[in-house]
């Protein structure tokens, strides 16, 4: 690393052709400006030359040149880089392989899922891992977490020794798809598959399934080893926190108008129920708007106003998912109820919805819109 390399580097990735790439990739993989420099140069030479010699990285004996190849490739050719990176996904050093995962994950369209999938059967134990990594990824990214999860199961069904293993990985891939085949490995006498399928519910992290809760419920009751046992009691432990959990807290929100002062949206989605802590706006109708991240089963919707044990609000309350298209599921338009700090908890069908808006209709004791708190649970919550 010196101001000759780094001088050196700059000035081959302006005039410098494929028969450069072996010399700045060695040089690449120091520290220092001329490493940086090299680095820089092997992602802007031009050329299909260029590009060639870049993927003889990938060959080479050294795991270094291997991983710096996975993350050239996906830099200089994105989703041109796909074919090599797969290759690269089966690669005896775990750091090659979780990089060429990661972009498959990043630029991966659906139309490459059954190839992925039947692959992931064939790749080291380590390597799975990330696969399944880069297929929940894609799945988030294009929806198809149904279409991977039936993949999955397909290439390692019950016969197979991998069945386990896509059982608790299932929670990367919240389907209905993960719900019937967690539900059915909960029915069955084998402990490992009772096992798998505890642990996999025991990670899952968005709404439960609630059909799988029940089977969890049941297994409890079979006459399986205590150590499976107090797997699947810790999963039910943990599905049952899951919904009893606020989806709203914490999320982005947005109004419809501007707000008042200090009393800006976020404060009804802060976890907080106070009346020093609200959302306030002048305009009648107002809405609220709460982004959930992603598609989750919502099941109640609860909206806290502002109090005073005199004054009542009117309002409704819609699902979307995907912001533009919404479904009423509670009309509060013609109450006359005084708010309380307990708000009102609206119970309805269990519906998949990303967005939850609550629109302000009218304060009976001034043109001001206040929501203290808008929370929304996967499942009905028990009364406190």
């Amino acid at each position: 690393d010196s101001p000759c390399g780094a001088a050196g580097a700059r000035i081959l990735g302006q005039v410098g052709d494929a028969r450069c790439v072996p010399a700045l990739a060695e040089l690449a993989l120091l520290r220092g400006e001329a490493a940086a420099g090299a680095r820089q140069a092997l992602v802007c030479l031009p050329g299909p030359e260029v590009a060639a010699a870049v993927r003889g990285l990938a060959a080479s004996g050294n795991p270094a040149l291997r991983r710096l190849a996975a993350e050239l490739l996906a830099e200089r050719l994105r989703e041109g880089s796909l074919p090599d990176l797969v290759a690269l996904g089966a690669d005896p050093d775990r750091a090659v392989s979780r990089r060429a995962w990661d972009t498959i994950g990043d630029f991966a369209a659906g139309a490459l899922v059954p190839d992925l999938v039947n692959r992931w059967a064939t790749l080291p134990p380590g390597n799975r891992d990330d696969a399944l990594g880069a297929l929940a990824q894609i799945a988030r990214r294009t929806g198809a977490a149904g279409t991977i999860a039936d993949g999955l199961l397909r290439v390692a069904g019950p016969g197979s020794g991998l069945h386990g293993e896509v059982l608790g990985n299932l929670y990367r891939l919240p389907c209905d798809q993960a719900d019937a085949a967690l539900r059915d490995a909960l029915g069955s006498a084998d402990p490992a598959l009772l096992e798998a399928a505890g642990r996999g519910l025991l990670k899952w992290r968005s709404s439960p399934p609630v059909q799988a809760v029940a089977a969890l419920r049941q297994a409890l009751a079979s006459p399986a080893p205590e150590a499976v046992k107090t797997v699947l009691a810790k999963a039910l432990e943990h599905l049952t926190a899951l919904a009893a959990r606020n989806l709203c807290e914490g999320r982005p929100v947005t109004s419809s108008h501007p707000w008042q002062g200090q009393w800006a949206p976020e404060l009804a989605v802060d976890g907080v129920i106070a009346i020093t802590s609200y959302w306030s706006c002048a305009v009648s109708p107002s809405a609220l708007t709460v982004d959930l991240g992603e598609a989750l089963r919502v099941a109640a919707v609860r909206v806290v106003n502002y109090w005073d044990g005199k004054r009542f609000y009117q309002y409704t309350v819609e699902l979307s998912g995907d912001g533009t298209a919404w479904t009423r599921v509670a009309d509060w338009s013609h109450n006359t109820a005084p708010a309380t700090g307990e708000g009102i908890l609206h119970r309805f069908e269990p519906r998949p919805a990303r967005h939850v808006r609550v629109t302000m209709l009218r304060n009976s004791a001034n043109p001001g819109m206040h929501v203290v708190e808008v929370q929304a649970f996967s499942d009905v919550p028990e009364p406190e």
